[in-house]
């Protein structure tokens, strides 16, 4: 049989060449020089991507098996450490992960282990030692206590939380007596409670009392109930239980506004990047409540245990600062260093350090503000800032004869005012002594000022009434001209028909000014 014959030599010709022959038989010149080799070109190079692709597609699936993926996330535990107060519930909610903070928490790898710490100087030393990597406390307690961290945003603000309670024949802070048994809980925000009536009025005097200390508010006002204290300082849900028991509840956090503050401290030895993702899952939380207040009065009952008119008492008596607001008010306008001035005035401490490190949240209420906007370009009805701040009282303006019949809270520690002889006209020093008194005015914005004026018994009495009725209207007209409501004060002039006890009724020392506070 004739073998097959090839195409021919694209050479010489010749086209006799066998099927099987890889050159010319003739020339010697390669056969199918055209159509064998680009098609052995393309057979390489498949192959070469054949190759390529098994190794990228095999190094995945290695890389993919060594690294955790979105299902199997190492998360990070974080130690944190609060007391009972409700203001905190959060914390003690993060512990669940099926909670709105315990999801939020995990989405950012963190698993919350939280520690109930009551004593302050404990809970400090641990965040200084790192043991805690983050805390809930008091501003008082900040400054009082070496934490070792800083304040990285804000907690609540105890609205009328946290009382003063007197047994019930005593009306006003004005009947505490010396020798009367005080009772609180050391290193508390009732400790800084009671300092603030030792600085602002008149009638208390540390010193001259007798401190009974406790642990908690539960065993000051179980003192009180059994009779064997005067007063005990207390916090919800007991403020509301002695109010309904009919005993004097003399002053809440209510009167003495932003007096308890409590904030989130994060140990200087704790890890920067976990410290700004818990603040993130922190302040999406609360978000979501101060847009729910039924559900947050609801966690708040199941974190306390209560409900009825002791959740509700307790609920209202605190008021969350979200996280804006903390951003805007309270750090960058401010707020938190004049508050921390006061506070440490009032607590006897001064803050060595800058407190603030508003870094974590920044992060959160930065990415927080360009949400809002891009929400807002859509429907801007949707953003409206979560807010838990309650409008100052206004004051309409009360003749003499209603302001006497409105309770009393106590009459401030004032230092003399001066005046010209004979005159209503303030000296430079009385100037001072009422622009000192601006901060007291301050920390009880709510409550209503009555302006004695009182002179010495010489001279003719209609002139003395007068006189102390002239200088008690100046004082009023010294506040208003700094912008104060006037309807917020009550001018009255007594003359000398009110001399200090066991003083002489013609020695100057009656030539004074009151302010009481009144509701």
């Amino acid at each position: 049989m004739d073998p097959v014959q090839a195409s021919a030599c694209r050479k010489c010709g010749y086209d006799a060449n066998l099927a099987d022959a890889t050159r010319c038989q003739v020339c010697f010149a390669p056969l199918n020089v055209g159509t064998e080799r680009p098609r052995n070109r393309i057979i390489w190079f498949m192959a070469l991507l054949g190759g390529l692709g098994v190794i990228v597609i095999g190094g995945w699936f290695l890389l993919t098996s060594l690294l955790p993926g979105p299902q199997s996330q190492q998360l990070v535990r974080l130690n944190v450490s609060a007391d009972s107060w409700a203001g905190y519930f959060l914390l003690r909610q993060g512990q669940e992960p099926d909670s709105i903070f315990g999801k939020l928490l995990n989405q950012q790898g963190i698993v919350l282990s939280y520690q109930d710490e009551p004593d302050q100087s404990s809970r400090a030393r641990k965040l200084r030692e790192g043991t805690y990597q983050m805390a809930m406390t008091s501003a008082d307690q900040v400054l009082l206590q070496p934490f070792g961290g800083h304040v990285v945003s804000m907690v609540d603000v105890s609205d009328g939380g946290d009382a003063v309670v007197l047994r019930k024949d005593l009306r006003s802070i004005d009947d505490i007596k010396p020798g009367m048994k005080v009772a609180y809980a050391r290193a508390t925000p009732s400790e800084t409670l009671l300092k603030t009536l030792a600085l602002r009025f008149a009638a208390v005097d540390l010193k001259r009392l007798e401190p009974v200390t406790v642990e908690v508010a539960d065993q000051a006002w179980a003192l009180l109930q059994e009779g064997k204290v005067d007063v005990a300082v207390v916090w919800q849900p007991f403020t509301g239980l002695a109010r309904k028991a009919g005993y004097t509840v003399a002053l809440t956090s209510a009167d003495a506004k932003n007096v308890i503050l409590d904030v989130l401290l994060a140990s200087d030895k704790a890890d920067p990047l976990v410290v700004r993702k818990f603040v993130a899952a922190y302040c999406q939380a609360l978000d979501y409540y101060l847009a729910q207040p039924d559900k947050l009065r609801a966690a708040i009952g199941a974190d306390s245990r209560i409900d009825g008119e002791a959740l509700a008492d307790l609920s209202n008596g605190i008021q969350f600062v979200s996280c804006t607001k903390a951003d805007r008010t309270w750090f960058s306008d401010g707020f938190f260093a004049r508050r921390q001035a006061v506070i440490g005035e009032i607590v006897g401490a001064r803050a060595a350090r800058n407190l603030v490190d508003s870094n974590a949240l920044l992060a959160y209420t930065r990415e927080d503000e360009r949400r809002r906007r891009a929400v807002a370009a859509l429907d801007p009805t949707l953003v409206a800032p979560a807010t838990t701040v309650r409008p100052s009282a206004q004051f309409v303006a009360l003749r003499p004869q209603e302001a006497l019949k409105r309770p009393v809270v106590g009459a401030l520690r004032v230092d003399p005012i001066n005046f010209a002889t004979n005159s209503s006209s303030l000296t430079q020093q009385g100037v001072r002594t009422l622009e000192r008194l601006k901060t007291t005015l301050g920390d009880f914005p709510d409550l209503r000022v009555l302006v004695i004026g009182h002179t010495s018994r010489t001279g003719d009495s209609t002139t003395n009434q007068k006189l102390s009725q002239a200088r008690s209207a100046a004082v009023v007209n010294f506040f208003v001209s700094r912008g104060y409501a006037p309807g917020r004060f009550v001018a009255l002039g007594y003359g000398a028909d009110q001399p200090l006890k066991g003083s002489n009724p013609a020695s100057p020392i009656n030539q004074r000014t009151e302010f009481k506070l009144f509701r």
